[in-house]
């Protein structure tokens, strides 16, 4: 079912916010009135910088990038939540309801997917506007989201506590949950239509659940992401490939609710066999791939300071995110397939979207 909610009227917008320094950077730039002051910061290989709220907001997070820098995510206020996408350089609002965007998609039509209300949404972007946006269909569940698209429009999430994929035509096809667990999310998905899934049931201690990451194959075909040696939990966020008939995902891999790792899986599609895994030392979690493999996420310091740190993570080096001038903390939820930009949330009086733009090799 495809239902058209929202036209090209009632969008709200609002300039992205970039300080003025002798920095490159690739984020368009607009003034803005003085309760809005963004900044930048410049290192050797990156620069960052803060993205705008929508008007009347307090906070905002970036949750997806494309290759063009357009970014998606969240603006927070006293209403609640309201999804937004930049477009030509301008924060702009994505319905007229609440709502969330998670990801992102590259090409002349862009997709934009996520939450609308307590529904499964996916918006379509054409030149520079938004163009039309609809409700996923979400089966006999009463509320969903999706969280991956890939160019075709094709998306990964859930439908109630069902893992849930919708194809390019938006045809919701569930996802059943493996014996042992009783929910399931997508979190992403590939050009191929291959996708990765976290399942999950209740079990103390662990906040949200004892937890299994899992790819699923574009034929349907399940297969488990085993944890690393002496750990029992897995998640899996991000998915991108490794060449030939494989496929690479990110994700963490736990030995406690406290102690975590960030790890990628690389994965045969024709066989489904794991041939490799990689892992972080530090406490760590990896959250989105680049067609490379350059690998988004943050790594946390002791328990008690609840610091995190946004990081790159390309073959064997952690590349650590500075986040912008004035802010503290960071995460990197997202990185732009050509590997070029990665886009998530930094601390400056609360909670504020981030982006890291990196020069070209």
């Amino acid at each position: 079912m495809r239902v058209s909610v929202i036209g090209r009227s009632g969008l709200a917008t609002f300039a992205i916010v970039l300080a003025a320094s002798s920095c490159r950077s690739d984020l368009p730039t607009s003034p803005v009135n003085g309760d809005d002051i963004a900044f930048a910061r410049q290192t050797a290989s990156y620069s960052s910088s803060i993205i705008a709220l929508l008007p009347g907001d307090a906070s905002n997070r970036a949750n997806g990038v494309n290759d063009a820098g357009e970014i998606v995510g969240y603006s927070q206020g006293s209403t609640g939540l309201r999804a937004f996408v930049t477009i030509g350089g301008v924060v702009t609002q994505l319905g007229q309801t609440t709502g969330n965007a998670h990801a992102i998609s590259n090409g002349a039509t862009r997709y934009v997917v996520g939450q609308s209300g307590s529904s499964p949404a996916r918006w379509t972007i054409i030149g520079n506007s938004p163009g039309s946006s609809e409700l996923l269909d979400q089966g006999g569940a009463t509320s969903g989201v999706a969280r991956g698209v890939n160019d075709a429009g094709a998306a990964a999430g859930n439908v109630g506590i069902s893992g849930a994929v919708w194809d390019a035509a938006g045809i919701l096809s569930l996802v059943s949950t493996p014996t042992g667990f009783t929910k399931g999310e997508g979190r992403d998905i590939d050009n191929a239509g291959n996708s990765v899934f976290v399942f999950t049931r209740p079990e103390a201690p662990w906040e949200g659940g004892f937890a299994a990451a899992y790819v699923r194959f574009a034929n349907g075909q399940l297969v488990a992401l085993p944890p690393l040696s002496g750990d029992v939990v897995t998640y899996a966020n991000g998915l991108g490939p490794a060449g030939g008939n494989l496929v690479l995902v990110a994700g963490s891999s736990y030995s406690a609710p406290s102690r975590s790792r960030a790890v990628r899986w690389t994965v045969d599609v024709s066989t489904g066999a794991v041939t490799n895994i990689e892992a972080r030392p530090e406490s760590s979690h990896a959250l989105a791939l680049a067609d490379d493999g350059a690998t988004a996420g943050f790594t946390e310091g002791p328990t008690s300071s609840l610091k995190t740190s946004a990081f790159r993570w390309q073959g064997t080096t952690l590349l650590s995110l500075n986040p912008p001038k004035g802010a503290k903390s960071g995460i990197a939820w997202a990185i732009s397939p050509n590997g070029r930009r990665a886009v998530g949330e930094a601390m400056l009086q609360g909670r504020r979207a981030a982006a890291w733009t990196f020069p070209a090799p």
